[in-house]
């Protein structure tokens, strides 16, 4: 087992024989559909770094993210400074099953994403909001950044 950080600091340790590809499969692929639906609707930025950097890559066989447990891992996405202020990164983990098994787990910020799901959400300032706390959020990030 190889480890070797990059230039984010993240750690890529290759547990994956690169030669072979590797099958991601879910814990519950409705529901990560869902949410990955729900991304892809209100944080697109996320959605592409999810979809087209880091499925692949460990399709590819690479092991990536920060380790969380034995054989779990929790990966970031590429989000809005506005987004990551008001609902939290976004992340997802995997575990690996075994050489060829990748499993997806779980994708956060889960409150947001079970409510992007069941309803449209509407917009306050180009951001989706799901209550009133986060209306107060994103004026608290505004008036943050424009001091």
């Amino acid at each position: 087992m190889s480890k070797q950080e990059d230039k984010n600091g993240v750690m890529n340790i290759s547990k994956f024989d690169a030669s072979k590809s590797v099958r991601i499969t879910y814990e519950d692929e409705n529901t990560f559909n869902k949410y990955a639906r729900c991304l892809r609707q209100y944080n697109m930025l996320a959605y592409k770094d999810f979809i087209f950097n880091l499925a692949s890559n460990i399709r590819a066989g690479k092991t990536i993210g920060v380790p969380i447990g034995d054989n779990l891992y929790r990966v970031d996405l590429i989000s809005d400074k506005i987004f990551d202020f008001v609902y939290g990164k976004a992340y997802f983990v995997y575990s690996i099953e075994d050489e060829h098994i990748a499993k997806l787990l779980y994708m956060e910020p889960r409150d947001f994403l079970i409510a992007g799901h069941q309803r449209e959400l509407p917009t306050y300032k180009g951001v989706p909001i799901v209550s009133s706390k986060d209306r107060f959020k994103v004026d608290l990030y505004l008036t943050m950044k424009n001091k």
